[in-house]
């Protein structure tokens, strides 16, 4: 059985848009390449969260 990986990566606020919130990914150097780059997170599923306006986003990736 292959083991599994867990990735964290982190997004800033980028800007709204009608029902979702678009995030874009940090990377830590400018040489540095996203892995996911752009996501786009429903506004119904930051309010579950808790996640107020100018905070980050931060998204763990665990493959199985």
């Amino acid at each position: 059985m292959a083991k599994s990986a867990n990735v964290v990566l982190t997004f800033a606020f980028e800007r709204e848009t009608k029902n979702t919130i678009r995030f874009q990914e940090q990377v830590k150097d400018t040489l540095d390449t996203p892995r996911i780059g752009t996501i786009y997170v429903a506004k119904q599923a930051l309010r579950e969260l808790g996640w107020q306006q100018g905070k980050g986003l931060e998204i763990s990736i665990v493959a199985k």
